[in-house]
């Protein structure tokens, strides 16, 4: 596993992360060996969707990182904008749920987030509770918004490939202002791969390259603006493992990723 640095935060990512939304509806012991098997592939940025209600994910990720826990980087995904006021007690609840002395890296607005919100998040900074503030979205307008607004140092977008691709101003943007990029999504490996003339060029691309279509996909994502890591979704600890080593692949020659490109939209 290769890492870089997710923008200007301090923070720094395997190449190849984990969206554990694929983890949802699981079997506990499918769930824990899938997770255990991508953190011990070198897997340190976990993209979560972040919710009110208790979970069991949480506990899962504190129990199996045990004393490695800092190395990770967990991103925090609201599905909602709550009020400034609510803010601090929501967050502070997630955190809570991964133990005594729970934390997340980032927490990622669904909008850009008010001076207001900014100042709750530099309270729960002081208070060790969450340390940076991200935007997750697949509209680009909102994602420039903040970014070119100074509002976040990290933007999650999508890994689905045509949304992406009417992401990729924003991903420049993301770049040209050292915001860190996650790509975030579920990938579908081996035989049940999506059909369609995307999925004939991943293939023709990963054969050529002697990779599978799924670590070719994540390949190319690691190629975009910007971008610091790939948190691909895994059901299956081979699923995990076979993702994770995307990170010791090659790049995609340029001709493969203008093709990719050309068909994605």
């Amino acid at each position: 596993m290769r890492y870089r640095r997710l923008g200007r935060t301090e923070q720094v990512v395997s190449e190849v992360g984990l969206t554990a939304r694929a983890l949802d509806g699981l079997a506990p012991e499918v769930a824990g060996a899938t997770l255990q098997a991508a953190i011990s592939a070198g897997v340190t940025l976990i993209a979560m969707d972040a919710r009110d209600s208790a979970s069991d994910l949480e506990p899962m990720i504190a129990a199996i990182a045990g004393t490695d826990r800092p190395r990770l980087t967990i991103v925090a995904v609201l599905d909602h904008l709550p009020s400034p006021e609510e803010l601090a007690p929501e967050v502070a609840a997630i955190a809570g749920r991964f133990g005594d002395r729970g934390y997340v890296d980032v927490v990622a607005f669904p909008q850009a987030p008010s001076p207001a919100h900014l100042a709750a998040l530099a309270d729960l900074r002081s208070r060790g509770l969450a340390f940076y503030a991200g935007i997750a979205t697949s509209d680009e307008a909102t994602a420039r918004a903040a970014i070119e607004g100074g509002h976040v140092d990290v933007l999650v977008a999508p890994l689905n490939l045509p949304r992406r691709a009417s992401m990729r101003a924003a991903l420049e943007a993301a770049a040209a202002n050292d915001i860190g990029v996650v790509l975030a999504g579920r990938v579908v490996t081996g035989a049940s791969f999506n059909e369609g003339r995307l999925a004939e060029v991943l293939q023709q691309t990963a054969t050529e390259r002697g990779v599978t279509p799924a670590q070719a996909l994540v390949v190319w994502g690691l190629g975009e603006p910007g971008v610091g890591s790939v948190a691909a979704g895994a059901t299956s600890p081979a699923e995990a493992t076979e993702i994770a080593r995307a990170s010791d692949c090659a790049p995609l020659p340029a001709r493969w990723v203008e093709a990719l490109r050309g068909v994605a939209g």
